[in-house]
């Protein structure tokens, strides 16, 4: 925990991107341990669930501190963050002094401990963790408690500090770190392994998102010719449908295991199974980036049908009669275990085509 603070600690105190990325590279560098698996799991916007409620633990700490609860109320106010509240009114002798714990056992062990306590029992044990934490470790601490977890850095610095830190190329470890992960020895032992060939996860590549063309930005309505003048001949534009559906992307292994992905790196291969006998039929090494959308008959159905099948776990036979799904590919991104990405999307499209 201390390590974590101590980070936590230099990334707040600087605005510059590029400080922040060398003191994540710094921390990152060499390690293969469960602890700095946690800290890039709270750095890169993760969160615990809840294992303390913020009303109760503002109780504990406003008794601890011998003062009334209207008044811890006005300093929650006046500080404007709960944990930062409660580190400055836990500030006691000797805090800090005890010997320091990795943050692994802080999380796999100690945290995880409170769920099956009582009140009484939970009480005690916080109290007693906040009693011997410096003010940022107890501030951290009550973040990861309440679920609360945030530090002030975007998932695109941490991928360029880990990068820095193996010695590896910035999009093998934004693939690396997609979907979901636990984190691990054996995860960071993956995260941070040299650059290799024909890596065959089963998890999603990022994305390619639509982003404005700078020169065109600010140029509205009635700026044909200036629009033009930077897009080119409109004979070399390749051109997509927007579609009203969700993105996703479908990866076809050896053996047959099969997943999608949306966008927010969340699985939904349950979800279309329509999809998942289709992909059935797809070579083995192959990963499609298109969307998902309600369909039948050769057409697009509004997306309202599409919402019927979204946050279900369960799938009657009748929501899959009237909201049918199917997935329109526009780019091809691995094919027979080739990462096609390098190539020109024209050249991934005609591949798509054939």
């Amino acid at each position: 925990m201390r390590e974590f603070a101590a980070l936590f600690d230099a990334l707040d105190a600087t605005g510059s991107k590029a400080e922040k990325i060398a003191a994540m590279a710094s921390c990152f560098a060499g390690r293969r341990d469960s602890s700095a698996a946690w800290m890039l799991y709270f750095l890169s916007g993760q969160r615990l669930k809840r294992t303390i409620s913020s009303r109760a633990l503002a109780r504990w700490v406003a008794d601890a501190s011998e003062i009334p609860e209207w008044l811890f109320r006005d300093s929650y106010a006046a500080v404007g963050d709960l944990a930062e509240t409660i580190s400055l009114l836990m500030d006691v002798r000797g805090a800090g002094e005890a010997a320091p714990v990795m943050l692994v056992e802080w999380v796999e062990d100690r945290l995880s401990s409170l769920r099956g306590m009582d009140e009484s029992a939970q009480r005690e044990r916080v109290l007693g963790w906040l009693s011997e934490l410096e003010r940022t470790e107890r501030f951290l601490l009550v973040k990861m408690m309440t679920g609360a977890m945030r530090v002030g850095v975007s998932k695109g610095l941490v991928i360029k500090a880990v990068a820095q830190a193996a010695e590896i190329p910035e999009t093998l470890v934004a693939e690396r770190m997609m979907g979901t992960w636990r984190p691990s020895e054996a995860f960071m032992a993956r995260l941070m392994a040299p650059e290799s060939e024909g890596e065959t996860a089963i998890g999603p590549r990022p994305f390619a998102l639509a982003s404005p063309i700078e020169e065109l930005v600010g140029a509205g309505n009635g700026h044909a010719a200036e629009i033009a003048a930077v897009l080119g001949d409109v004979g070399g534009w390749l051109m997509e449908w927007k579609w009203d559906g969700i993105r996703a992307q479908l990866i076809r292994r050896a053996g047959g295991a099969t997943a999608i992905w949306s966008r927010g790196e969340e699985v939904m291969t349950e979800r279309f199974p329509e999809i998942l006998a289709a992909a059935a039929r797809l070579p083995a090494g192959t990963v499609l980036d298109g969307e998902v959308l309600a369909w039948r008959d050769g057409q697009p159905l509004p997306f309202a049908t599409m919402q019927r099948r979204i946050g279900r776990t369960t799938l009657s036979a009748r929501v899959l009669r009237e909201a049918p799904v199917a997935m329109i590919a526009f780019d091809l991104l691995e094919a027979a275990g080739e990462d096609l990405r390098a190539l020109p999307l024209r050249e991934r499209r005609a591949r798509l085509e054939v």
